[in-house]
């Protein structure tokens, strides 16, 4: 492959560039995938599965040729996980109307994860099963002193979560949400997770309408 395809001009895309340590390129642009529900049939909904992996894909060249790859194809596994140039890693992420990929060279950093979610789309009555007591006790101190929503500040941490998970199924270490657990310093935007002796170190982007977390090893 010898150029990543271009990619439309999106308005006012969030720079998600600064989460990560210099030297990891990132792409950002528009996804309007619509919610399950919406969609009308079957083969409809295997449509909107293929444009959104091809648009992952598509982020992802364009990550990692910022990166300096030569190679920007990324296969698919078994379990449909990202297949990275061998001298690369990187991590894709769809939601709340965007599609994020990040790339970097191995030499930089073990693994990258990367997630976007829909600001405040963790409502408390979801909390069960994805946050641990430490995080909820947290959550509910730093609402209680900066009269934020619960929803969004728990957002945050989920979003945290999911890109550690991505972070450290690249280096081997199969985890579950309760298995990580997430320490918010709110005041950088940074955060460490940690699980199995692995820490993950990580940063947060938030705007109204979406939260941005990126991770790395």
């Amino acid at each position: 492959m010898t150029g990543a395809p271009a990619r439309a001009p999106a308005v006012s895309q969030p720079s998600v560039e600064g989460l990560f340590p210099a030297g990891v390129a990132a792409d950002v642009g528009s996804w309007p995938g619509r919610p399950l529900q919406v969609r009308r049939s079957v083969g409809e909904a295997m449509a909107e599965r293929t444009a959104e992996h091809a648009a992952g894909r598509a982020a992802a060249a364009r990550a990692l040729q910022a990166a300096g790859a030569s190679d920007l194809y990324v296969g698919r596994s078994a379990d449909g996980a990202p297949i990275w140039p061998e001298a690369f890693v990187g991590s894709i992420s769809h939601g709340a109307g965007h599609v994020v990929a990040v790339a970097a060279s191995r030499r930089l950093v073990a693994a990258l994860g990367v997630d976007v979610e829909r600001a405040g789309s963790l409502t408390p009555d979801l909390w069960e099963g994805v946050l641990c007591i430490d995080e909820v006790h947290a959550i509910e101190s730093f609402v209680d002193a900066s009269g934020l929503e619960a929803a969004q500040v728990a957002t945050v941490a989920f979003s945290a979560k999911e890109a550690a998970i991505k972070c450290l199924s690249a280096v081997g270490v199969e985890a579950g949400f309760l298995d990580v657990v997430v320490r918010h310093y709110r005041e950088t935007g940074s955060w460490i997770a940690s699980c199995a002796g692995v820490k993950v170190r990580g940063r947060a982007l938030t705007t109204p309408a979406a939260v941005f977390a990126g991770a790395w090893v």
